[in-house]
């Protein structure tokens, strides 16, 4: 693990130190490597679908370059299908689970699922 790596919160503090309110537009990523467990992983998810967005994207950490920080463990497919109907089951509308997935992943094809539903 790099040495000045820091966890990121899953949602930003507002002034007063509560959770911003977020647009039902928003959409969360988490990409996975060291550090993380499945709980942690869950907490997450409850902690951002609580703030009201719609929409997450889960996916492996793919070492860029030598210089970046290395793969320690790959997610199995079962893992990131594991991910996926836990975010369907507690109220995401839309999640995207897979090695490959990042923020833009379909994106445009989620944004209209959304737009579409909340009219």
């Amino acid at each position: 693990m790099m040495a000045n790596y820091k966890r990121q919160p899953a949602y930003k503090a507002g002034e007063n130190g509560k959770p911003k309110k977020v647009s039902p537009y928003d959409d969360a990523q988490r990409v996975l490597n060291k550090g993380y467990q499945c709980t942690e992983i869950k907490d997450t998810m409850t902690q951002i679908v609580d703030l009201g967005v719609q929409i997450f994207t889960i996916g492996q950490y793919l070492q860029p370059t030598r210089k970046h920080l290395k793969v320690e463990k790959y997610v199995s497919k079962e893992k990131f299908e594991e991910y996926k109907v836990f975010g369907k089951s507690i109220g995401f509308k839309i999640v995207e689970s897979g090695p490959l997935v990042r923020s833009s992943y379909r994106a445009d094809e989620q944004a209209r699922t959304i737009f579409s539903n909340n009219e």
